[in-house]
């Protein structure tokens, strides 16, 4: 605990199983880099990819990380909460739970595919639980599009690619559900905005949008 270096200041390129990686600090992954990590817990790091940069999680927590919970890699079975910059930003995660993180574009996820995944109470200027990306079979619930004084857009996503996700409670300006993107077998309920509270300029197939 408590190390600094250029690349992972906790570990680089490195293997660990039941660790902890806290208060360290990198300019690029200052809890893992370019790592494998199995049920590790990664919390207040402070850098670019806080918590793992170009790393494979399994079964980790990642929280209270500043400046992203996990950059690019892969992440499978992980939880991410209470991460600021960000919960994830390019990364592949399945099954993983985003919650309470907070970013500037993409709240929980930014630029991320993600797989049967939830998405939850985090907050961003754009995209307070998804900025752009793919999600497939993916829950967004109360995530919060703020910028407080001006206007927010996308509350659950923005600019994203949605397959068969169920998209509630999210808020913001413009579409308090999703803003922009593409959504294809979703359900948008109980979603609120100024304008679009379930969907605003995005193209919907086969979708239902209810109570919004």
């Amino acid at each position: 605990m408590g190390s600094e270096g250029g690349e992972g200041g906790g570990a680089y390129s490195a293997t660990l199983n039941n660790c902890l990686l806290a208060n360290n600090e990198a300019e690029f992954g200052s809890g893992a880099y370019s790592s494998t990590l199995n049920n590790c817990t990664l919390t207040n790091n402070v850098g670019s990819g806080g918590g793992a940069y170009s790393s494979m999680l399994s079964n980790c927590t990642l929280t209270g990380n500043f400046g992203l919970g996990a950059y690019y890699g892969t992440l499978n079975n992980c939880t991410l909460t209470g991460n600021s910059g960000g919960g994830a930003c390019g990364a592949t995660l399945n099954n993983c739970l985003l919650a309470s993180n907070v970013g500037e574009s993409g709240g929980a996820a930014c630029g991320c595919t993600l797989n049967n995944c939830t998405l939850a109470t985090s907050r961003a200027k754009f995209g307070a639980g998804a900025y752009g990306g793919t999600l497939n079979n993916c829950t967004l619930t109360g995530n919060l599009a703020s910028n407080p004084p001006g206007e927010s857009v996308g509350g659950g996503a923005y600019s994203a690619t949605l397959n068969n996700c169920t998209l509630t409670g999210n808020s913001a300006t413009y579409g308090g559900g999703a803003f922009g993107g593409v959504l294809n077998n979703c359900i948008l309920t109980a979603n609120s905005g100024g304008n679009g509270g379930g969907a605003y300029g995005s193209t919907l197939n086969n979708c239902l949008l209810t109570s919004n």
